[in-house]
């Protein structure tokens, strides 16, 4: 996720803390993250983790032996 969302091929050395976590995931559909913006919701968070669930997938059918 980490490098998806980072568009860096070299994941960080540390994991994200789960609120970082949550905001890259919802940042996945458009969430930016603004001052104003609070914090996203269930349904953004819901709707984006599928659309993780995807990307993995993707990746996963990309990298077979």
């Amino acid at each position: 996720m980490c490098v998806t969302v980072s568009k860096n091929p070299i994941p960080p050395k540390t994991p994200p803390t789960l609120r970082q976590a949550v905001r890259m995931i919802a940042s996945l559909g458009g969430f930016l993250g603004r001052k104003a913006d609070g914090e996203p919701g269930v349904t953004t968070i819901w709707k984006r983790l599928r659309r993780l669930h995807d990307i993995a997938t993707t990746w996963k059918l990309a990298h077979q032996s």
